[in-house]
């Protein structure tokens, strides 16, 4: 009586621990990468609680993979930016051409013909 036992090992606070910094990052990249993204809205609790090694594991695999679908996004517009600068590229330009000076008398300045 009277004796602290917490509810959890020392292994599963090590677990856990290991996950937050996992979510924190993952959560840090996502803000880097999708700066106009709405957070989905989660159900908060009625009272503060420590989530379980199970529950940390859900939301970072859920952050995982929507990174995984940003980073897919970003690489596909990459690939047709890319795309588009190489055919851009690859046309010559079009120039206007240059006209040949006649050689009369000038007038008002140089006659041009084309």
């Amino acid at each position: 009586p009277g004796t602290f036992e917490p509810s959890a090992s020392a292994d599963s606070r090590e677990v856990r621990r290991v996950l937050r910094a996992e979510i924190a990052e993952m959560e840090r990249e996502l803000v880097r990468l999708d700066r106009g993204a709405e957070l989905p809205e989660r159900p908060r609790p009625a009272a503060g609680r420590i989530l379980s090694a199970a529950e940390l594991r859900g939301v970072r695999d859920t952050l995982a993979e929507r990174l995984a679908e940003l980073r897919d996004e970003r690489a596909e517009a990459r690939r047709r930016v890319y795309a588009e600068r190489a055919a851009a590229l690859s046309t010559p330009p079009r120039r206007a051409s240059a006209g040949v000076w006649t050689g009369g008398k000038p007038r008002a300045g140089v006659v041009w013909s084309r």
